[in-house]
């Protein structure tokens, strides 16, 4: 693979990377003023129409058959519970420690692989994992003074999105990527109207806060298209330590817009994690050469 595609791949991950930490923080913001379930549904709607246009200008409306696919299927019932238990946990969680409990999703799916789809994962991968996952308790702190129990929503988004992730590699290379979106974000819809009515109901909203909406829908848009871009642009394996860049814009994000400053066990854990799935890349990495040279 070219060095200019690994290249550009790496730039599409960091804008990914940087509009899903962005829109995640516009929703914990707008928490303050909206109930969380309004939030959901009214950018569901606004992504699902803009979504829609794209498609409608590219004329490819033909790929909504993909939507019969039951991993597709799959993968929105994953995608909307994920969304539920993330938003809901980060409503009440520091922005800071919700990513650094989410950066073990690639240990998790690595397990998952394993467990459920057969990939081969030796015993320095199975270390990486268990020490990753104690890096999670660590931060999570269960049964410890300090405790939030709202991360334990965090826990239950990572085990949707390991899912989501799974069922995603079934997916034949004719899916298209847009009807995806376009079925996720409607999904989205009925989930922030069901999350409506155990709270505090319809919130009047001001045209700043409908703007903050908008904006959200657009990052995670943009954050849906451009992680697909450098999956499919570069060699994975070369990349995919970039996805960490999202913690520290996280608590970038926590300190400068609520006030939230990690403290040394959010700290010792994030490192354990980071340190654990980079390794675990590159261990896939030295695998991966291993098996192309017996192939030449």
């Amino acid at each position: 693979m070219k060095t200019s595609d690994n290249l550009n791949g790496a730039i599409f991950l960091v804008l990914a990377m940087f509009c899903y930490t962005s829109g995640d923080t516009l929703v914990k913001f707008m928490t303050g003023n909206l109930n969380l379930g309004q939030i959901i549904a009214v950018r569901g709607i606004i992504a699902f129409f803009i979504v829609a246009a794209i498609i409608h200008y590219k004329k490819q409306w033909g790929g909504i058959l993909f939507l019969k696919d039951k991993w597709v299927i799959l993968r929105t019932i994953a995608e909307t519970l994920a969304t539920f238990f993330f938003f809901t946990g980060l409503s009440k969680t520091p922005i800071g420690d919700t990513a650094a409990i989410m950066q073990v999703i690639p240990l998790t799916v690595t397990l998952g692989a394993a467990l459920f789809l057969g990939e081969s994962v030796g015993w320095r991968r199975w270390i990486a994992i268990l020490i990753g996952l104690l890096g999670v308790m660590i931060i999570i702190r269960p049964g410890f003074e300090g405790f939030n129990t709202y991360t334990l929503y965090i826990a239950a988004a990572v085990m949707m999105v390991t899912f989501r992730d799974l069922v995603t590699r079934r997916f034949s290379k004719q899916t298209p990527t847009l009807m995806v979106n376009l079925l996720t974000n409607l999904a989205a819809i009925p989930l922030g109207l069901l999350m409506l009515a155990p709270s505090s109901g319809w919130q009047p909203m001001s045209s700043l806060d409908l703007a903050y909406i908008v904006l959200g829908a657009i990052t995670i848009i943009v954050a849906s298209q451009t992680i697909i871009l450098a999956m499919r642009t570069a060699e994975i394996s070369s990349i995919a330590p970039l996805r960490y860049i999202a913690l520290p814009i996280a608590i970038a994000y926590g300190f400068l817009v609520f006030g939230d400053v990690p403290d040394i066990w959010m700290i010792i854990g994030s490192a354990i994690v980071v340190c654990m799935g980079i390794y675990t890349f590159h261990r896939e990495r030295i695998l991966k050469q291993k098996t192309q040279a017996k192939l030449v």
